[in-house]
């Protein structure tokens, strides 16, 4: 009898304890955080948008994960302005975010409308800027919210330095991806001309003195000879104006059977157009007799060249005794 006591005792222990054990594993199933702590929500991260006025076909989801969504019935893509887009995801809290609608960019000079028409400009500022620098020119650009935007040159004509009328197109583009142009004729000029009274000078002299008043402040730039350019050791600054070796005058290029030259000088600041006679009435320097001659068949001669001189042409005279002949 006590036996089976003791059987039927022991029996109900070990079914209390399998329910006990049942009991806490089901709750462990439940809550497998043992602090309590609910589980983690996922989280949507939006993105501003940058659209171009008109643009209906607009995809506000693009970059965003599978099940996101974006609600964007604030949004007139038809007027430029701000609006407020909010992205939404299954168990995730909102995230608001802005989509811009954007017109043209807007192109200015100096803070002022587009200018029509050509547009004077001081040579050493153009210099200086070379016509490439928008900024260093008053080149502006902004969006359709005031905002500064980066202004590129789309064409130009070359640039070499010379005075002229120079065409420049410039290009901006705004966050959403809208490019505006605007073309600009440049005059380059010379902020002052000067005058020079036209001078007679002879081949024989070593050089001549061109009087014209300038500072130090001023850089020559060149000093041409009927569109020829001089070289610069042939020509220097001195206070009292400029120094031309006639040399310049036996140039190539230049036609040196002419009297007459137009030269141009140059500084950054001004220029001067002025004209030179050129003469060549000096006493003869080299006298050939017969004996010199070089006789080359026909009546073809030649006389040796003079020595010690760098000059390219020459005048001379040939007495016969029917009287004398002048050939250059």
């Amino acid at each position: 009898m006590k036996k089976a006591l003791f059987y039927k005792i022991f029996a109900l222990a070990a079914l209390l304890a399998a329910l006990s054990a049942c009991v806490f594993l089901t709750a462990c199933k439940k809550d497998p955080d043992p602090t309590g702590a609910p589980p983690e929500k996922p989280v949507v991260t939006g993105v501003d948008r940058h659209i171009k006025l008109g643009d209906s076909a607009f995809d506000f989801t693009a970059g965003m994960p599978a099940g996101v969504t974006c609600d964007a019935s604030l949004v007139d893509v038809g007027a430029v302005g701000s609006y407020t887009i909010t992205y939404k995801a299954a168990g995730a809290d909102d995230v608001q975010k802005t989509a811009y609608v954007y017109g043209l960019p807007t192109l200015s000079r100096n803070g002022e409308a587009w200018p029509d028409g050509v547009v004077g400009l001081p040579y050493k500022q153009a210099n200086l800027a070379g016509l490439s620098d928008p900024r260093a020119l008053g080149i502006t650009a902004k969006d359709s919210f005031n905002r500064e935007l980066t202004v590129a040159v789309a064409e130009q004509t070359p640039y070499g330095g010379e005075y002229g009328d120079y065409a420049v197109t410039y290009s901006a583009a705004d966050a959403a991806g809208n490019t505006a142009s605007a073309a600009l004729t440049y005059r380059v000029e010379p902020q002052s001309q000067k005058t020079v009274a036209p001078f007679t000078r002879d081949l024989a002299d070593a050089s001549c003195d061109i009087p014209i008043a300038w500072t130090v402040e001023e850089d020559i730039l060149s000093l041409s000879i009927d569109g020829v350019p001089v070289d610069t050791d042939l020509y220097r600054d001195t206070p009292a104006g400029i120094t031309l070796s006639m040399d310049a005058f036996n140039q190539t290029g230049l036609d040196t059977a002419k009297t007459e030259y137009n030269l141009r000088l140059k500084t950054d600041i001004w220029y001067a157009d002025f004209t030179a006679e050129v003469t060549d009435a000096q006493e003869p320097q080299f006298v050939y007799g017969y004996n010199d001659w070089i006789f080359e068949g026909g009546d073809s001669v030649r006389l040796p060249r003079p020595v010690k001189s760098t000059a390219q042409r020459y005048a001379f005279e040939y007495e016969a005794e029917a009287g004398g002949a002048a050939y250059t």
